[in-house]
């Protein structure tokens, strides 16, 4: 009930009903308090409930869609313990093993319970899943129990070794003997409930002393993250489908967190009514699993986007992931890191296409118009230990040669450019050189240059650096100068050795 009315808040407060089939008949599995105040209760027909209240709504239980969110709502949580266990289809074991972290049982609880906001539930952190299990069910609210229980499973009714453990049928002797209680079992001998009941006996005496040796089993994480909001109607502006896609984005967010995971590529699906459905993907500019930020990119992949249709439902699933790189952020950094940088890149996809973002990937050639090439844009790899923060930064003073492919063209070294050297490089290099008209003076110093349809004074030169090579081909040999102009700033220019003429090859920032 709380599933429905987290992803459909217009049915809180509203009388609602879900019903199941059983023996044929229609039954109310779940009611809402506002159902339960006007007398719907579990187990009764559907037709008696609705000749109640005809105006009741009405709702198929559908325990696999409650089991779904259940485990996303444990996968968000392993962020606090190492593995989760699912009871049913509501509740949860969660391993406590890493409480003492938060200081106490009682603050890691706390802990948790913050993390399931807008949920209404019960928590008991003890030492056996029984004994947590029972005092839950019981409606103790917020008890850390020793071993067996500290003597509290006395007053839990018989009913909790029906549920999951012995099951109905095998605890009904019991009941035969007029017991209500853990209490009253747990006085009986465990020899004459062996020899009378055999190994149920037996059982049943050590859950009700609080002798539980069972483990906890770790649900299996599902390789799919996907979640689906549903909204209350059918959406013809954006601002409730940005509403419902927060929710979405929340949940992604907890999932990949707990996983220590962080996403690659998104996509969205708009279910529409009466259509095709619309789907919209994401390739983020790196890997990264903060809600605020996902939402915000998420935000501008849609602010452009037109639809024919109201839209009904909204699907966020991650198409691809990787582990969650680690961040150190330095003194004065901002939270949010290079979030303008992942706006410009969302926007960008949105309005050009994905396929316009590109990397420049660094090729063993002297020639710098030929040095690189272009390739798909796609995030770095995460490491274990690194972050692509990091790794960019340090790849601003690493040497070119580092990164470019060890296999060789024929005939041909890899340069190896030291720092000085890359200093004298300019930071934005044209496609191709373009030729500049150039003045000399008498003893054959560079003077003036035109651009821009004017000529412009050479007020400081650099240079040369000398590049040959590709001799078995046409070959080439330029030397090259850093030329600071009036007015223009420093170009990089080279005096090509086969025309003697001057050429652009790019500009220094």
């Amino acid at each position: 009930m709380q599933r429905l009315m987290r992803d459909q808040p217009s049915l809180c407060g509203r009388a609602l009903l879900l019903h199941h089939k059983e023996r044929g008949v229609e039954r109310v599995a779940f009611a809402s308090p506002a159902a339960r105040r006007i007398g719907i209760r579990s187990g009764m027909t559907l037709a008696a409930a609705v000749a109640l209240e005809g105006s009741v709504l009405r709702q198929p239980s559908i325990r696999a869609h409650d089991a779904e969110a259940l485990r996303a709502l444990g996968e968000s949580l392993l962020k606090f313990g190492p593995m989760f266990q699912s009871d049913g289809v509501e509740g949860l074991w969660l391993d406590a093993s890493a409480a003492h972290l938060w200081g106490s049982e009682m603050a890691w609880a706390q802990a948790v319970g913050t993390a399931c906001e807008g949920l209404q539930f019960r928590f008991v952190v003890g030492s056996e899943r029984f004994t947590t299990q029972a005092l839950a069910k019981s409606r103790v609210q917020g008890a850390v129990v020793g071993p067996r229980g500290d003597g509290r499973l006395a007053a839990v009714s018989l009913e909790a070794l029906e549920e999951g453990w012995l099951g109905a049928q095998e605890a009904q002797p019991f009941r035969a003997l007029g017991l209500s209680t853990l209490g009253e079992l747990a006085g009986l001998s465990p020899g004459a409930l062996v020899s009378r009941f055999g190994t149920i006996g037996r059982l049943a005496s050590r859950l009700a002393r609080g002798e539980d040796e069972s483990l906890l089993v770790a649900d299996p994480l599902p390789a799919t993250l996907e979640e689906t909001v549903q909204l209350d109607w059918p959406a013809e502006q954006l601002e409730p489908v940005l509403f419902a896609l927060k929710r979405a984005v929340d949940r992604i967010s907890g999932r990949l967190q707990g996983r220590q995971q962080a996403a690659v590529r998104l996509r969205i699906t708009l279910m529409l009514d009466a259509a095709e459905a619309v789907r919209v993907r994401l390739l983020l500019s790196r890997p990264m699993s903060e809600r605020r930020l996902l939402l915000e990119l998420l935000r501008h992949r849609l602010t452009d986007l037109t639809v024919e249709h109201p839209i009904v439902a909204i699907t966020l699933k991650v198409e691809e992931h990787c582990p969650a790189p680690a961040h150190q952020r330095t003194f004065g950094e901002r939270e949010d890191g290079g979030a303008a940088l992942d706006v410009v890149l969302s926007r960008l996809q949105s309005t050009l296409g994905e396929e316009a973002l590109f990397t420049a990937q660094p090729q063993p050639r002297h020639r710098p118009e030929a040095s690189w090439s272009k390739a798909r844009f796609s995030p770095p790899e995460a490491g274990p230990a690194a972050s692509f923060e990091m790794d960019f930064k340090k790849s601003k003073a690493a040497k070119p040669a580092a990164s470019w492919p060890r296999r060789k063209s024929k005939g041909e070294v890899a340069p190896t450019l030291d720092d000085e050297t890359m200093g004298t490089r300019p930071s934005r290099l044209f496609q191709a050189p373009c030729f500049i008209n150039s003045q000399m003076d008498a003893a054959g110093a560079l003077v003036a240059m035109d651009v821009a349809g004017r000529r412009r004074r050479v007020e400081a030169i650099q240079g040369p650096e000398r590049v040959t090579g590709e001799w078995w081909s046409r070959g080439y040999a330029r030397d090259y100068y850093r030329v600071q102009l009036e007015g223009v700033g420093s170009v990089w220019v080279f005096r090509d050795g086969r025309d003697g003429l001057f050429y652009a090859q790019g500009v220094f920032d």
